[in-house]
This record gives C-alpha cells, sequence and structure tokens, in this order.
C-alpha cells in the first residue's frame, strides 16, 4: 500500500474542482474545502437492515461566514472526488482546525466511491467557530491498494452531492 502526492490527486482526476492548486496541493493529499455545513434538524434511526438519515438544514450564515455555535454539523466538501478501483480514501482535519478546538470525522472512503463528501463537523470550542465557504478545513490522503478489491463502493451514498 503506498499514499500518493497530492499532484498526481490533482492531474490523474482523483480529485476535481481545485479553486486554489497553490494552497490545497499537499505533499500527501489535498485539502478539501467548506462547500456547505447543515445543522441536524431530526435524530437519526438506526435498525439491524436500514438507516433512516437524519434531516439538515444549512447552518446559520452571514454572507459567506458561518457562525456556529459548539455541536455537531455536516460539512459538505467542494471538490468532487473519484476513487479508482485500486485505492480507497481517509480525510483528516487540518492540523489548525484542531488546535481551535474544531475538527472533522469520517469513514474509510471505499474504492469506486464517486461525489461530493460529507463529514460530521465537531465544534468543540465552547465559544464556538466562524467558518467560510471555501475554507480549507481537512486534507483528503488517498492509498494505492495491494491487491484488487472483491468489489468496490455501490452503496446509497455513491454520487453523493453531485447535483449540487
Amino acid at each position: 500500500m503506498s499514499v500518493l502526492p497530492g499532484a498526481q490527486l490533482a492531474k490523474s482526476g482523483i480529485v476535481s474542482g481545485i479553486k486554489s492548486p497553490k494552497q490545497q496541493i499537499q505533499p500527501a493529499g489535498v485539502d478539501l474545502t467548506v462547500l456547505r455545513i447543515e445543522s441536524f434538524k431530526t435524530r437519526p434511526s438506526f435498525a439491524s437492515d436500514s438507516l433512516k438519515a437524519t434531516m439538515a438544514r444549512e447552518a446559520p450564515r452571514r454572507g459567506p461566514t458561518y457562525e456556529l455555535k459548539a455541536g455537531s454539523y455536516r460539512l459538505t466538501f467542494s471538490e468532487v472526488i473519484r476513487l479508482p478501483d485500486m485505492c480507497c480514501g481517509l480525510v483528516l482535519p487540518r492540523s489548525s482546525l484542531l488546535r481551535s478546538g474544531v475538527t472533522v470525522h469520517t469513514a474509510l472512503w471505499d474504492p469506486g466511491y464517486r461525489g461530493r463528501g460529507c463529514v460530521l463537523l465537531l465544534v468543540l470550542n465552547r465559544r464556538g467557530a466562524t467558518i467560510s465557504v471555501g475554507a480549507r478545513v481537512a486534507q483528503l490522503v488517498v492509498f494505492q491498494l495491494a491487491h484488487r478489491p472483491h468489489s468496490t463502493y455501490s452503496g446509497r451514498y455513491q454520487c453523493e452531492g453531485l447535483g449540487d
């Protein structure tokens, strides 16, 4: 398994929609930016064979800046990700977020995933946070698999956010 350099992710189209290559392309990944932040409005329901996802609506903002209280939010990235069949991805928070009491959480992005990913944004700073549309908040790191997987992603979130 190996990590693909950020320049390769951009050049190959694994990450598209990069607005500021000089800032976003990193040695071992690509910084992802904020498209939208939403507040959760209902609670989810998990059963052994189904998921009733939570409903959400755009979080309060002034112009391009979200004014967030401490809590949990759904964050959608601006960039489109197209993971090849031989790659998986992890999204990690930028250290400047962590140093400010804010973080993102996500699951593994499986081979074959396509979409504008969503992650959990946690504002742990009790004073809240302001985050602007276009702010770099996370880094996608893509790993090349050692062997071809038995299948690729075909779940409910395939092509998420591509209608935006």
